[in-house]
Formats: structure tokens, sequence, C-alpha cells
């Protein structure tokens, strides 16, 4: 089985992965909010923001892959940023990253179409 690639360590996870809670429990507010006001439908699309945040949070966390990280040609094994310069590894991580983003962005997007369905 070959090792995963990442570049974060447990404590840079558990801040992406609390980026994901936060960020859903304060979407999932103001989608509520905006239902149970009666606001027009199309008030809801911020909601969309709120989903792609959580989403990067938690595919980052599940993944062990920092985005940022991945831009930055850096890795963060809980000892602070550290370059790395080995072309394999950076083509990889990158390639991880982009998933990550495509990930979050169909997340977002699937969540903010069925908010937008939601009748009070």
């Amino acid at each position: 089985m070959a090792e995963m690639i990442c570049n974060i360590g447990p404590k840079q996870i558990q801040k992406r992965l609390g980026v994901g809670v936060v960020a859903t429990i304060l979407t999932l507010l103001f989608l509520s909010a905006t239902v149970l006001m009666h606001w027009p439908v199309w008030t809801r699309l911020p909601v969309f923001m709120g989903f792609w945040v959580a989403g990067l949070g938690f595919f980052q966390a599940q993944q062990k892959t920092c985005v940022a990280f991945a831009a930055k040609n850096v890795i963060n094994m809980d000892q602070g940023e550290k370059p790395v310069s080995d072309a394999d590894f950076l083509t990889q991580i990158r390639r991880k990253a982009k998933g990550i983003h495509r990930q979050a962005l169909i997340w977002a997007l699937a969540l903010t179409v069925l908010s937008l369905l939601i009748h009070a």
C-alpha cells in the first residue's frame, strides 16, 4: 500500500476540521434565518460561500492537505512551515489540492441548490 502524500500534521488537520464545523454552523444558522423569516429565495445565495469554506475545511482535513501550503510549496507537520523542493512531491500535492478545490466547489454548488429548494 502506498504511503499517503500529505502536507499538514495533526494540529493543522484539527484547525481545518474546526473551520469546516464553524463554517457549517454559521451557514446553517443563516439559511435557517432566511427560511424562517420568509425572505426571498435569492437571499439564500450567500450560503454558497459558507458551504464552500466548510467543504474546503472538511476536505483538507480528510485528505491531510492544505491547499494554501501546496500553492506556497511548504509543509507544516506541526513544527512550522518548511519549504519543499522535491518536484515529484510538489506535483502530487498540487494535484491533490486541485482535487480538494474541485470537491469543495461541487459540495457548495450541490448544497446551495438544495438550500434554494427549501420551503418554509
